[in-house]
């Protein structure tokens, strides 16, 4: 069919119907587990924030504002501007700052960074800290009356600030050292990551953990020291 033929054609399909869209493969439609293509070992994370294990993970919110954003063009001072504005009201500040200028952040960056401030400011932070403590103490439940192993919450005073199980052993009752733990831990399926491991004790903490990973962490660490 001849170009000028097509786009008359293509003109009346309003009024006998729409030109049906070929399917794309189904290939096309699977969503790709790239840490599986790229042999890149996932775990849960029971360590808490650092920069090695990536960080902390974004919320669906954010995620789904920075994929939105990704699909319109806008005029980047015009979005640092009105961002910094929302900003300057949520924290009170006296002055109004745009946010990212300068500094290469783009677009999505920026809302994604507004949404991700603005959730963690509406946020019902006492009940979020008890949800943390509720799984530390799930995990200190199974661990605490195994034969020499001794556990305690505490609260770190800087950094990962949130209830933390430290739990520590008799090396004459458990044959582990800290470092057998971690990588019986790191090889186990799934795999899992603590923190500060030391010759007879670990760090644990809640607040990185998806909902009902508590339970995992517990199960493995009581089969592991049994």
């Amino acid at each position: 069919m001849e170009r000028r033929e097509l786009l008359k054609y293509l003109s009346f399909t309003p009024f006998i119907g729409v030109v049906k869209v070929p399917e794309a493969p189904a290939s096309a439609t699977v969503k790709r587990d790239l840490f599986k293509e790229l042999g890149v070992r996932t775990f849960i994370n029971a360590a808490g924030t650092y920069t090695a294990m990536t960080g902390s993970l974004m919320q669906d919110i954010v995620v789904d504002t920075i994929a939105d954003a990704s699909r319109e063009f806008c005029m980047l001072d015009e979005v640092q501007d009105k961002v910094g504005e929302k900003i300057a009201a949520l924290v009170h500040a006296e002055t109004e700052h745009a946010s990212g200028r300068g500094m290469k952040v783009n677009k999505e960056e920026v809302l994604g960074m507004y949404m991700a401030l603005e959730s963690f400011i509406n946020r019902d932070h006492e009940k979020e800290w008890q949800q943390w403590a509720a799984a530390i103490a799930h995990i200190e439940g199974a661990v605490r009356n195994l034969n020499g192993i001794t556990t305690a919450v505490v609260v770190p005073v800087l950094g990962n600030v949130t209830p933390t199980l430290h739990m520590s052993w008799d090396i004459n009752k458990v044959k582990l050292s800290g470092k057998d733990l971690q990588e019986k831990l790191r090889k186990g399926d799934p795999s899992i990551e603590v923190a500060d491991v030391r010759d007879s004790s670990i760090l644990i903490t809640a607040w990185m953990l998806k909902p009902g990973q508590e339970k995992i962490v517990a199960a493995r660490l009581k089969e592991v020291l049994s």
